[in-house]
């Protein structure tokens, strides 16, 4: 146990020295349009598991609250990064964070509008326009699993239990017809982790996609620091008895693989599909914060923080 914690505190320390000045965290995923920082800045401090008090978190909010964006769908709206037009799953980490900061703006007729417009998307059919102009975004513009979780998350926690319901209603079908297979990750596993950190209740939901026995995880659920993390995430919350031989492992193998500097080796993270592509397996590009793997290493540290 005294491994884990220091294993959590040297994680922790790692993502603090990675803050930029201006209060952002900021990952490089190569993509053409540039780094993410705005939706990386929401997504790290949503995990990290310290004081929300604590003065590296206040100078996140801050960066965020003054690159909010007047948005006609969102009220406030954050993009990928502060030159990329506003995305809903962007919004919605920013919102989390900053629930406090931004809870005269947070209506639950917001969210109905959207849904009610065609799902709960990542971006607008007006913004997958902007973003990609000349080509058709009905891919990016469809309803995806990931965001849906991110509404239910937000929504659950400030009391619209109207709109749980219909998350959960969302996500049930999703899961009927899809199975646990997420937009802008590749893994499916990642899909179930998300999935179950919404709180929706478990018996809703069928077989996690993970085995039982240690001998049976696929490479990736044993290598990649990222998917390792959601994986143990799985295993704790669907069932630690059934789990034990997993979580054990995949513990190990976490604290095995950590390196001096307290960060953890960045495998593919973020899948991009085309944007006319409704199947996500139609990607253009997997990638990873191979830079400075911020979003690889909250995610691990969130996911052991749930051990001790």
């Amino acid at each position: 146990m005294a491994n884990l914690h220091t294993a959590i505190s040297k994680g922790i320390d790692w993502i603090l020295s990675q803050q930029e000045a201006d209060g952002s965290w900021c990952a490089d995923f190569g993509f053409r349009h540039g780094s993410s920082t705005s939706w990386t800045t929401g997504f790290v401090g949503n995990r990290l598991p310290i004081s929300n008090n604590c003065r590296e978190l206040a100078k996140a909010r801050n960066f965020l609250m003054g690159n909010r964006q007047p948005h006609p769908d969102y009220r406030l709206g954050w993009g990928y990064n502060v030159l990329t037009v506003p995305d809903f799953d962007s919004t919605l980490e920013a919102m989390q964070f900053l629930k406090e900061q931004v809870a005269d703006v947070l209506n639950p007729s917001v969210f109905l509008h959207l849904y009610e417009k065609g799902g709960f998307s990542t971006y607008t059919p007006e913004d997958a326009s902007k973003l990609n102009p000349d080509i058709a975004t009905g891919g990016w513009t469809s309803p995806h699993l990931e965001i849906a979780i991110n509404v239910r998350r937000l929504v659950s926690g400030l009391g619209y239990q109207d709109i749980v319901e219909l998350t959960d209603e969302l996500i049930i079908n999703h899961l009927i017809t899809k199975g646990y297979r997420a937009y802008w990750y590749h893994h499916p596993i990642v899909a179930a982790g998300l999935v179950m950190q919404s709180g929706i209740a478990l018996s809703k939901l069928p077989l996690p996609p993970l085995s039982a026995n240690p001998q049976q995880l696929d490479w990736e659920i044993v290598n990649n620091p990222f998917v390792t993390a959601m994986a143990l995430e799985v295993a704790l919350l669907w069932d630690c008895q059934l789990y034990e031989p997993v979580i054990k492992l995949l513990i190990q193998q976490l604290l095995n693989t950590q390196r001096s500097d307290g960060s953890w080796r960045p495998y593919l993270v973020l899948s991009v599909p085309y944007p006319d592509a409704y199947d996500p397996r139609e990607v253009q590009h997997i990638n990873a914060d191979y830079g400075r793997p911020l979003v690889t290493v909250a995610t691990v540290i969130n996911a052991l923080s749930k051990v001790v």
